[in-house]
């Protein structure tokens, strides 16, 4: 983002629709202290695709107690790419 920064979380459902170390969004930054946060432009991140990746823990005040349904979901088959 211009800001520059991204916002890692995990719903509810992490391991079962998302991914399990949650996915990631880059909220729009509005001016002064607001931000637009779109969860259909959620991503997973690099290590949901490839296992030489590390992914970052998800802070524990980012852990949702809500599902989202909106954004990318867990990758499916046996594509991920082994290191």
């Amino acid at each position: 983002t211009d800001f520059g920064f991204f916002l890692p979380f995990a719903d509810i459902n992490a391991n079962t629709e998302p991914y399990g170390a949650g996915r990631y969004l880059e909220p729009e930054h509005l001016g002064g202290n607001r931000f637009h946060v779109d969860f259909n432009l959620a991503y997973n991140p690099f290590c949901a695709y490839n296992a030489a990746y590390s992914c970052p823990l998800t802070p524990f005040e980012n852990r949702l107690k809500v599902p989202i349904r909106a954004g990318e979901k867990l990758p499916e088959g046996d594509w991920v790419e082994k290191p």
